[in-house]
């Protein structure tokens, strides 16, 4: 079809809301009554012609899924062309005709197509008897097959209802509720029904007794009330023994039935008098509701009618499963939520509490390691108290840590994005490292070129980032060495890379290296302490800004961290485009 709502070959795949099987009784019967030797529907099918079904005469030359292009000229093609049907009576003899590959390389004689429509008037294929001698049909058998012909129309017809419901179905789904996605299936099912009388509804078990109304959109509202919240047992109507057994229950005349005595009043009100009634079943195999199917008038169904409606009540169990999914994590985020705050409620009182001693302690240490106050006069003294300010400073360094982290896994971590030069960051890094790199004679090695895109992003974030990172190859790298650090641009971003050689990280390490408070036994993280937060909390604070951060390792021989910033242009866009 045009507006591609079935697109599918249903040779190979029938659609649910059709019996295939019809339409090879169809081939069998136009064989039959013309006297040819072939009956076949055809479907044209991404750029060709292919067979649906063909009869089963003991002379048929074609089989089913046989094709043939659109280039070649064909009878199929001159029905497509000229939207007509087509009577040939012997082709041998017809000029136009006779050079064509069925018949100058096969054994068609004689023809007798009509094109067949999708219901948007789009070509869906053709209905034709192929003979292998010359054969005069008259005006009669041509009726005929027009017939024939609309009976297939409206298969097509159901399944163009079938598949326009459930593709809106499926571009609400997002937003509608469990109520509006039942009602549209149900009145797919109704859609498509081969018996135009159909009524249906949907019932939800609760709480593994009672029935509860999911939809029931053309059965009455009084019936629908009146039946919400049965109780299901082995004689509880349709529905009620449907739920209690797991098996469908189909009563074809509920003014007979036992199980419906205490309801026949009701169903006569209704004008319901057959009610097939089949149970939604989960995954697991549980029962989750019923699909009935109401008829007013007493009624059994086909084996095609199960079917269709056995379709229907899994299309009901996806619908059903995904939306108690949705319920289950928007009730998990909701919980998550609230812990979460009550998590950073927690640390930032234990940070306040904590930051006011560990300050006092930080600064009355260092009076006394600089003697403001006068001389400790004992080398011991001045040994505890820089361990104290030490101790005191890290403490204090890992509380500010595990707040932030807190606060970004919260979504509560304030940034103030604005241009950036790259270089001005590297440099006061640099400096402030120098009293690191001077104890190690380490040297720096800047590749950052000039003409190096100014970036975007919040300039504390970046410049803990990168000390962070600097630090690190500081502290890993042998004496003497070199720390390289240089840059490169992508289409949307700037790289900023800085290489130690150090003595790296396992791989197996590396997948976990992001993980707070993980630690190792293991070169590059356990030599310089720490609680495993530096390096998540860079990940997550470069993330914050737009950017990312990645980590390449050879042990032995040195690491590579890249550090990803937006460019200004980009994260303008990125951040204000909307």
């Amino acid at each position: 079809m045009q507006d591609g709502i079935y697109s599918k070959h249903l040779g190979d795949d029938p659609h649910p809301v059709i019996d295939i099987g019809k339409w090879k009784q169809t081939a069998n019967i136009l064989s039959r009554l013309y006297g040819a030797s072939c009956g076949t529907i055809v479907q044209l099918y991404e750029g060709e012609f292919k067979t649906v079904v063909v009869s089963d005469n003991e002379d048929n030359f074609l089989k089913e899924g046989d094709s043939w292009s659109l280039k070649i000229e064909s009878f199929c093609r001159r029905i497509m062309e000229t939207g007509e049907g087509l009577y040939v009576e012997n082709a041998p003899c017809i000029e136009e005709w006779k050079h064509i590959p069925p018949v100058a390389d096969g054994p068609v004689v004689s023809y007798l197509g009509l094109p067949i429509y999708w219901p948007d008037n789009t070509l869906f294929g053709t209905i034709c008897v192929i003979d292998t001698k010359g054969t005069e049909y008259d005006d009669t058998l041509v009726d005929l097959m027009e017939q024939f012909r609309d009976l297939i129309s409206k298969d097509l017809q159901l399944i163009e209802n079938f598949e326009r419901i459930l593709s809106l179905a499926v571009k609400v789904a997002g937003d509608a509720t469990l109520e509006e996605i039942l009602t549209l299936l149900t009145r797919a099912q109704e859609a498509t029904a081969i018996d135009k009388g159909m009524r249906c509804s949907v019932l939800l078990l609760e709480d593994g007794r009672y029935l509860r109304t999911g939809a029931g959109p053309s059965l009455p509202q009084f019936y629908m009330d009146a039946i919400d919240g049965v109780e299901i047992g082995p004689n509880v109507g349709s529905c009620g023994a449907a739920a209690y057994s797991g098996e469908m229950v189909i009563v074809d005349n509920l003014n007979t039935h036992p199980n419906w005595e205490p309801f026949r009043e009701l169903t006569q009100e209704a004008g319901l008098h057959a009610c097939w009634s089949f149970p939604i079943l989960s995954s697991k195999g549980e029962v989750m509701g019923v699909f009935a199917a109401y008829f007013p008038e007493p009624k059994t169904p086909s084996e095609q009618q199960i079917e269709n409606i056995q379709a229907t009540t899994f299309n009901l169990r996806i619908a059903i499963e995904h939306h108690r999914m949705l319920d289950e994590l928007e009730e998990a985020k909701k919980v998550a939520e609230v812990a979460n705050q009550a998590k950073l409620d927690f640390l930032n009182n234990m940070s306040h509490e904590l930051r006011t001693p560990l300050n006092a302690i930080i600064g009355f240490s260092s009076i006394m390691e600089e003697g403001i106050m006068g001389p400790l006069n004992n080398a011991k003294y001045e040994e505890y108290i820089h361990d104290i300010k030490t101790s005191g400073q890290f403490l204090l360094d890992m509380v500010n840590d595990i707040l932030k982290i807190s606060k970004i896994e919260a979504d509560d971590m304030s940034r103030t994005p604005q241009p950036v030069e790259i270089k001005e960051i590297i440099e006061e890094c640099v400096h402030i490292l120098r009293p690191i790199t001077a104890e190690k004679s380490l040297t720096y090695s800047s590749e950052i070129p000039e003409a190096t895109p100014t970036i975007y992003a919040d300039p504390r974030h970046l410049k803990q980032v990168t000390l962070n990172i600097l630090t690190n190859a500081a502290k890993y790298t042998s004496e003497g060495d070199t720390i390289t650090i240089s840059a490169a641009e992508t289409e949307d971003a700037v790289k900023l890379l800085i290489t130690d050689h150090g003595p790296g990280i396992s791989e197996k390490h590396l997948e976990e290296i992001f993980v707070p408070f993980k630690q190792f036994n293991d070169g590059y993280i356990s030599s310089a302490g720490g609680v495993g937060l530096g390096l998540p909390l860079a990940k997550a604070l470069m993330e914050k800004n737009g950017g990312g951060l990645e980590i390449e390792s050879d042990v032995g021989k040195g690491t590579q961290v890249v550090i990803h910033v937006p460019q200004i242009v980009a994260a303008k866009q990125k951040t204000y485009g909307n």
